[in-house]
């Protein structure tokens, strides 16, 4: 309520608490003292390569097996089509790439066509794959996780990763739900590397 930097020890704390309309309430406070009542969004694409995947997660209602109704596998111009499209959106800021594990695609697959977008749209901030996705990468290609890094971001443009893919960091309940995906420490190597490459 002073505005004051939570220590480690108040963020176990609020962790800890089951109120959540109490930590709601916090929580639209500071929003307030710090924008008032402004809220920011962006615009961005959603450009989801394939569903075509071997998580096989439990809970997963967007990944398929190849052979399976609804599959689907885009090429580089079915990716710029789309985002064309969404291009008639005079606010759009962005795209956000994410796909399955495909089971037969090669790292320079998924490169060649974040290469291809971001040649097609240089100005729109491209933020890309998770923190399975990556380690995917990493695993098809041999390559280590930094350098996978590296080269979608020096090659395909990419500016940020995106966050999802982690569910919960327990290799305990992922084994459960999706053992054919990066474990905790996988993903969380995949973050500490992107923050470190900046």
């Amino acid at each position: 309520m002073r505005g004051e930097r939570l220590t480690r020890e108040d963020g176990i704390r609020l962790f800890q608490c089951h109120d959540l309309a109490w930590l709601g309430a916090l929580a639209d406070h500071v929003r307030r003292e710090k924008c008032g009542d402004i809220v920011y969004y962006n615009v961005n694409c959603h450009v989801n390569l394939t569903n075509i995947c071997t998580s096989h997660c439990k809970f997963c209602a967007f990944g398929r097996d190849a052979d399976e109704k609804g599959a689907y596998e885009m090429t580089k111009a079915q990716a710029i089509a789309v985002v064309e499209d969404a291009m008639r959106d005079p606010n759009l800021a962005g795209l956000h790439v994410v796909s399955g594990l495909h089971p037969t695609w090669s790292f320079e697959d998924y490169l060649g066509i974040v290469e291809a977008l971001h040649e097609r749209f240089p100005k729109l901030y491209m933020k890309g794959f998770t923190g399975v996705e990556i380690t995917h990468f990493a695993e098809i290609s041999g390559l280590p996780v930094e350098e996978v890094l590296r080269q979608l971001r020096d090659r395909g443009g990419l500016q940020a990763i995106a966050g999802g893919g982690a569910e919960i960091l327990s290799d305990r309940v992922r084994g459960e739900l999706c053992p054919n995906k990066a474990t905790a420490d996988e993903w969380l190597t995949v973050a500490r590397t992107a923050h470190k490459l900046g």
